[in-house]
C-alpha cells in the first residue's frame, strides 16, 4: 500500500498534469539513451493558467528495450514510442522546459476526456502504471486494468474546481472511512494569492497537511503558519480563512469529516466566483447560495444578523426580478451536484 500512497503524493503534487500529442522526436530513436520528449499540449488536468491546449511542453526521459531498463531514471520502452503519439504526464518546472514528477508518465494511444492517470488510492490501485495497450506489463506487481472501464468514459471521481480569478484549484473526493463518508481534499494555490474569505463549517472538521509551499491561516482570530509536512487543524464552528503569503505554489491535502454539503456548497461558491469581477462575486447568486447553505456554511461577510436580514431580502428580490429562473444561472443547485459517490478506503 505505501507504493500507491507514494504515487498518489506524486501525483497529487505535481503542479501540472497534462496529455500531449508527440511532435519533435529523433529521427533515429536510440536503443538505450535520455531524449527529449516534446509536443503540443491536447488536454490540461491541472496548470498555470498559461499552460492551454496548444502550448508546447518538453521533458528529457530514457528510451530503452524489455531487458536494458536503466536503474533509477523514468524510462519509456523504444517499440511503444515508435507506435504511440501521445503521452500523459505529470510534470513540474516552467514550460516549455518540463521535467517528470516521480515516473508519472505514460504512452497512451490517443487523448482522452478523463485522465488515465487518476489520483485517488482506489483509481491507481486499479490501473496500470504503465502501457494502456499491454495489461501484461505492469510495476509494481498491479494486477491488469480492466479496458471495459476505459476513462475515457467513465465518469471522474473526484469535484474538481477552479477559481479563474485566483488559480485556485480545489479537488474534493467523497471517501469511506471508519464506515463514514468523509471529503479528501486536494488543493494549490498560486504565489501571493488570497484563498477564501472568512468563513465557517457549522458541522464538519477540516485537517490538512502541507505537501509544498507555507499556508498563512487566520483561525478564531489566530495567525497560523504551516510548511511542507505539518498540519493544521480546523474545528467546526471555528472562523477561519486561509492565503498563500510565499513565493512558491502552495499544495495541501486533507480531509474533512463527516461529510454534510461542503462539495455541494463549494461548487456553488466557485460557481458564483467565476461569474462575477474579482472580489466582487453577483450579489444576487452569492446571497442565494448563503441563505440555502445557512444552517451548515457560512461566509462572514458582515455580521450575521445585518447579514441574514441582507441576503434574505436580496434573494427576494431576485426572485422577483427572475434572476432565478432556469438551470444556468450561476450557483444554481440544480448544476451543483456535488462530489461522486464514495470510494471504499479504510482510515
Amino acid at each position: 500500500m505505501s507504493i500507491l500512497y507514494n504515487i498518489a503524493a506524486a501525483r497529487r503534487a505535481a503542479p501540472i498534469h497534462v496529455q500531449v500529442e508527440l511532435t519533435a522526436l529523433p529521427e533515429a530513436i536510440p536503443d538505450l539513451a535520455e531524449i527529449t520528449m516534446a509536443g503540443s499540449v491536447v488536454a490540461v488536468f491541472r496548470g498555470p493558467s498559461n499552460l492551454q491546449v496548444g502550448s508546447s511542453v518538453s521533458f528529457p526521459i530514457w528510451v530503452c528495450h524489455p531487458g536494458s531498463e536503466p536503474t533509477g531514471p523514468p524510462f519509456v520502452y523504444r517499440d511503444d514510442l515508435t507506435r504511440l503519439r501521445y503521452v500523459e504526464a505529470y510534470l513540474s518546472g516552467e514550460p516549455p522546459n518540463c521535467r517528470l514528477v516521480g515516473y508519472e508518465c505514460q504512452l497512451i494511444s490517443t487523448s482522452s476526456l478523463y485522465p488515465q492517470l487518476p489520483l485517488g488510492l482506489e483509481d491507481i490501485e486499479r490501473t496500470v502504471v504503465g502501457y494502456d495497450h499491454d495489461p501484461s506489463r505492469l510495476t509494481h506487481g498491479r494486477e491488469a486494468y480492466d479496458r471495459s472501464k476505459n476513462p475515457m468514459t467513465t465518469p471522474p471521481t473526484t469535484l474538481r474546481l477552479t477559481n479563474r480569478h485566483t488559480g485556485e484549484v480545489l479537488e474534493i473526493r467523497r471517501e469511506m472511512s471508519d464506515g463514514a463518508q468523509v471529503f479528501g481534499l486536494w488543493g494549490t494555490l498560486p504565489p501571493h494569492r488570497q484563498g477564501p474569505p472568512l468563513h465557517i463549517h457549522y458541522f464538519e472538521d477540516e485537517e490538512g497537511s502541507i505537501v509544498a509551499g507555507t499556508l498563512s491561516a487566520e483561525v478564531d482570530g489566530r495567525r497560523v503558519t504551516a510548511g511542507p509536512g505539518e498540519t493544521v487543524r480546523l474545528p467546526r464552528g471555528i472562523p477561519h480563512r486561509w492565503w498563500n503569503d510565499g513565493d512558491q505554489p502552495l499544495v495541501f491535502e486533507g480531509r474533512t469529516r463527516p461529510a454534510v454539503d461542503l462539495d455541494r456548497y463549494l461548487q456553488a461558491v466557485f460557481d458564483v466566483m467565476n461569474a462575477g469581477a474579482p472580489n466582487r462575486p453577483p450579489l444576487f447568486y452569492i446571497a442565494y447560495v448563503d441563505l440555502r447553505h445557512r444552517r451548515t456554511q457560512a461566509v462572514l461577510i458582515m455580521p450575521g444578523v445585518i447579514q441574514a436580514v441582507v441576503f434574505r431580502a436580496v434573494v427576494i428580490v431576485g426572485a422577483i426580478l427572475g434572476r432565478y429562473r432556469g438551470t444556468e444561472w450561476p450557483g444554481c443547485p440544480e448544476r451543483c451536484t456535488g462530489a461522486p459517490a464514495p470510494a471504499t478506503l479504510n482510515a
